[in-house]
């Protein structure tokens, strides 16, 4: 899997966890819920650089454009 396809992953695992947690009402922020510490475990990987997408789509179109089709 590649970098920017990684990103979109974590994007669209933040986007569910973030619905299930709304949906939970105040019961899923209590410090002892599961969801609770889903929800930081999830937001806190999906911040890390490499999953960041927008630096990974540049990083791969800038090798994709400079490589040309032929290269691959």
């Amino acid at each position: 899997m590649r970098g920017p396809d990684c990103a979109l992953v974590a994007d669209l695992l933040v986007g569910a966890v973030d619905r299930l947690f709304r949906a939970s009402g105040t019961a899923g922020h209590s410090e002892d819920s599961p969801l609770q510490r889903l929800w930081r475990d999830v937001h806190s990987t999906a911040g890390h650089i490499v999953l960041r997408f927008g630096p990974n789509a540049s990083a791969y179109a800038a090798r994709a454009l400079s490589t040309g089709p032929a290269a691959r």
